[in-house]
């Protein structure tokens, strides 16, 4: 956009075009690449060689609107996003720490608050222009699958009988998929001939609903930090923090509902389970309806992201012990279903 229009400039970034010209279209795409991985990191002029020649030429000069904006982009590669949320909540404690005065912390939220805004509006015009998938059907055999009694430690999980007299079984009587992603992909994957329906609920909002907006933000309440940012007097700490944006709806009373009703075993499927979300997640793993937590992994047997998974999801566990008998083993779990398989 920029090198067709000479220029680009939005809330978060101002891009101009030097006299320097592309002299093979895929200059562009290098370019772009050696910046993200050489000057936004180290700040220093994108060194470019192109068949051999090398030239120290920037073909484009970036100026940051934006602390947020240049603090992920110090913090990305071209194929490795950090955690948005988790960047934007270390500029928040930046401001508590460094920032001097009630009303000089208020000017510094409002200026983070306001490149989030924009953050967020780019992701759903981002998102709103990619094309629907296809359904993969293996995720169907998971969805809908009994669960294995050797997930469960020391005895299968005991559902209800109409007449509240327990019973043990594997055929799971109710299946809620919690759903984090803001589109409708999960649509695909709600209904199967002779199985119930499973419960949906976008517990992140949904792309494009103004019914149930997308949040975006923090979700660690019981972070060490999280009480200074309480006892400030400064305004503007609580806009894109997770729990308030949850009261907008229904949803999060669903959720709590449905795992106070009866035990439970938890599925991950290409969730990080990073801390922003430590507070839902603490919930859910540490119920005492919770018998099991299995984690499918994406990779193969060989090389996958099961470990990095498991260090995740063992962070929000203040009884490392009860962890340990809740996760289900490497050894038992699954590989997700991919496009190319």
């Amino acid at each position: 956009m920029a090198s067709d229009n000479n220029g680009y400039e939005d809330q978060l970034i101002k891009i101009t075009r030097t006299p320097y010209t592309f002299r093979h279209a895929e200059e562009r795409f290098q370019w772009v690449e050696r910046y993200l991985s050489n000057y936004a990191k180290s700040k220093q002029p994108v060194s470019f060689g192109w068949q051999g020649e090398r030239k120290e030429t920037e073909y484009y000069e970036v100026n940051y609107k934006s602390d947020l904006l240049e603090r992920l982009l110090m913090s990305v590669s071209i194929t490795n996003w950090m955690d948005i949320e988790g960047v934007f909540y270390e500029q928040m404690i930046a401001i508590l720490d460094n920032t001097k005065g009630i009303k000089a912390k208020e000017d510094a939220l409002q200026k983070l608050n306001e490149s989030m805004r924009s953050v967020i509006s780019e992701l759903q015009i981002y998102l709103s222009d990619l094309t629907a998938p296809n359904k993969i059907n293996s995720y169907d055999d998971i969805i809908y699958s009994r669960i294995d009694d050797k997930d469960i430690q020391s005895k299968p999980i005991k559902y209800r009988t109409a007449a509240n007299r327990p019973f043990e079984t594997s055929t799971a009587k109710e299946t809620l998929i919690l759903n984090f992603n803001y589109t409708d992909t999960i649509s695909n994957y709600l209904s199967k001939p002779g199985y119930k329906s499973p419960i949906r609920i976008f517990i992140h909002g949904e792309l494009n609903n103004l019914d149930n907006p997308i949040i975006f933000g923090f979700g660690d309440e019981v972070d060490r930090r999280y009480e200074d940012i309480e006892n400030s007097r400064a305004q503007g700490w609580f806009e894109y923090i997770k729990s308030f944006w949850y009261l907008k709806t229904n949803n999060y009373r669903d959720l709590t509902s449905f795992i106070d009703s009866d035990e439970y075993q938890v599925l991950v499927l290409g969730h990080s389970c990073g801390l922003s979300d430590r507070t839902m997640l603490q919930m859910i793993f540490q119920h005492d309806n919770c018998r099991s937590i299995k984690l499918y992994y994406f990779g193969d047997k060989e090389s996958n992201n099961y470990k990095q998974t498991l260090h995740e999801v063992a962070r929000h566990f203040k009884d490392k012990g009860l962890m340990r008998r809740r996760i289900v083993s490497e050894e038992k779990s699954q590989r997700m279903p991919q496009y190319n398989d």
